[in-house]
C-alpha cells in the first residue's frame, strides 16, 4: 500500500510485488520517504531490500536522500544480513526506527457533582 502526500510517498508492508506495482502506478521511487513494516513475515518485509535499492538508485543524483523505515523489533538485523548476502551497499541514508508494542489506554473523564 503506498499513500502519496504532497511529493511524499509512504509505503506500507513491502512485499515481493510492490516494486512492480510501484511502476504500475507511474508514481517515482525518488519520492519515497518512509517505509512502514507491521511484522517480519515475508510477504511483508521481503520486497523492502529491493525497494531501497530502487530508490537508491533513481535517487543517484540527489545528496543528502533519507528514507525512515519504522518497524518490529529484528528489522535492522534482518536488512543488514540481506544486504550482506547480496554484497549490495546503499548510498543514501536509510535510519531504522525499531518500534515496542505497548498497551495504549484511553481514560474516559467521569463526568462529577462539580462539572455542574
Amino acid at each position: 500500500t503506498i499513500l502519496s502526500l504532497g511529493s511524499q510517498l509512504f509505503v506500507f508492508d513491502v512485499g515481493e510485488g510492490t516494486q512492480r506495482q510501484l511502476a504500475f502506478s507511474k508514481l517515482s521511487p525518488h519520492d519515497v520517504t518512509k517505509v512502514f513494516v507491521t511484522h517480519l513475515h515475508g510477504d511483508h518485509v521481503l520486497g523492502l531490500v529491493g525497494l531501497l535499492l530502487q530508490v537508491d538508485v533513481s535517487s543517484f543524483e540527489v545528496r543528502d536522500k533519507v528514507v525512515d523505515v519504522y518497524g518490529p523489533p529484528g528489522l535492522y538485523a534482518l536488512l543488514k544480513m540481506q544486504l550482506l548476502s547480496i554484497e549490495s551497499r546503499l548510498r543514501m541514508t536509510v535510519v531504522i526506527h525499531e518500534l515496542m508494542g505497548g498497551v495504549v489506554r484511553r481514560r474516559r473523564r467521569r463526568r462529577t457533582d462539580d462539572d455542574d
